[in-house]
């Protein structure tokens, strides 16, 4: 319950009052204006598009983690093949190193995207809320990218309707929360 003036007498009014208990003016008019506003602003919101943008983005991790784990293969192969070749030519050991320290390199984020990474899809008032966590983490709101860090794990965004938007990844299992309005599911 929240108080308004009312437009008559300039006293204050409870918004669950019909009329106002100083004048007896009736409130339903005001409250039809603040519905009206409302059904006004909503026509400037733009319209939600097709959520088949998500697929585009479950495409993208599926190929990067194809990728990461096909490259850090083709580096260790290659560091193992130089190795073995290292017995017929000496000097081997000079490209064998560098791929074993790249392969090395490359299973990190390769173990991140195969087993850590996560999309969480959520809808709103018919807009889409698409969180994607992997080694960069991102907030895409209606196929767009609002935030976007390595290793962030709270993120801010509004949908087009100007509600706020936060999601929250947890950073031991990379669990995904996302929070749309006055809801408030993590800290």
């Amino acid at each position: 319950m929240s108080l308004i003036t009312c437009p008559e007498c300039g006293g204050k009014v409870s918004t669950t009052a019909d009329a106002c208990p100083h004048c007896g003016w009736r409130l339903d008019k005001i409250k039809a204006a603040a519905r009206a506003r409302l059904e006004k602003e909503k026509e400037s919101w733009p319209s939600p598009i097709d959520p088949s943008w998500t697929k585009k983005w479950f495409r993208r991790m599926s190929i990067t983690r194809l990728a990461l784990f096909l490259s850090t293969i083709l580096l260790f192969g290659t560091a193992i093949a130089f190795t073995i070749l290292n017995a017929f030519w000496p000097q081997s050991f000079v490209v064998s190193i560098p791929c074993f320290i790249l392969a090395v390199i490359s299973f990190i984020p390769m173990l991140d995207m195969v087993f850590l990474s996560d999309i969480a899809v959520r809808e709103h008032d018919g807009y889409t809320v698409m969180v994607y966590s992997g080694l960069i983490n991102r907030l895409i709101i209606e196929g767009k990218v609002q935030v976007q860090g390595l290793f962030t794990r709270y993120m801010n965004g509004h949908l087009p309707n100007k509600t706020l938007v936060r999601a929250g990844i947890a950073a031991w299992n990379k669990s995904i929360k996302i929070d749309i309005g006055n809801e408030h599911t993590f800290r």
